[in-house]
């Protein structure tokens, strides 16, 4: 069984199921075929000069993407692969369930072993700072400089 997996390139995604499945990677793809299609006339309905988009189509990968010429903004399809019953995780369920590790985290441990733990599991200094950690921190505990934007330094 086959999906389609929409994403935008500013973060947001639409629920896997909302398309329902397919039996072939090839029907998927025709259903993309038609989304994105119509989206571009949604997109070009008022006609407005400003209001312009591309798409580019894969038929070897499964996918196409749309990109808004305005703000250089991108949808993009993806067939995937579903198994019956089955949701793949979804963006908002990947950030909830880091969320819950670094509450689990906190709660269970000082900072030093906060930190130590949370790289265990592949958490990067730009992260922890996201994640509420100050630079003075993930510099003792980790050695990367990490500035108030909290990106690392590179040295």
């Amino acid at each position: 069984m086959y999906g389609i997996k929409i994403t935008y390139s500013w973060g947001d995604e639409e629920p896997l199921e909302q398309y329902g499945s397919f039996d072939t990677k090839e029907k998927a793809f025709e259903k993309i075929c038609e989304l994105a299609g119509r989206e571009a006339y949604v997109q070009n309905e008022e006609f407005n000069v400003d209001n312009t988009c591309d798409i580019r189509f894969n038929a070897a990968e499964y996918k196409a993407e749309l990109t808004y010429d305005m703000d250089d903004t991108t949808c993009n399809y993806q067939v995937v692969p579903v198994r019956e019953g089955h949701r793949p995780m979804t963006l908002q369920r990947a950030k909830e369930l880091l969320n819950n590790l670094v509450e689990y985290v906190a709660v269970a441990n000082n900072t030093s072993e906060q930190i130590e733990e949370l790289q265990k599991y592949g958490f990067t200094p730009d992260e922890l700072y996201e994640f509420g950690y100050s630079p003075k921190d993930i510099e003792l505990y980790t050695g990367e400089t990490v500035d108030e934007e909290g990106l690392v330094e590179i040295k």
